[in-house]
């Protein structure tokens, strides 16, 4: 699958540091969540990931998710 690099929706972008809540916007196209396979959802760890597109876009590598999770499922 290519790499497609998403036009980003209009967003506010910070001027100056900020502790203020940002919002994610991915770069890249997040799975869908009906195209996930086994291998993903045990990448994910926790099937409710499964709504998130931040989680999704993580899965599109299982190996390295998997990789960077300790066994509670918590991002290392």
């Amino acid at each position: 699958m290519p790499d497609i690099v998403l036009e980003l929706p209009p967003h506010i972008v910070p001027a100056v540091f900020t502790r203020a809540l940002l919002d994610w916007l991915p770069w890249l196209e997040p799975l869908a969540a009906d195209g996930l396979t086994e291998r993903h959802m045990a990448a994910l760890v926790d099937a409710a990931r499964v709504k998130s597109p931040y989680f999704r876009l993580l899965a599109r590598d299982p190996d390295a998710r998997s990789a960077n999770t300790d066994r509670q499922g918590h991002l290392l």
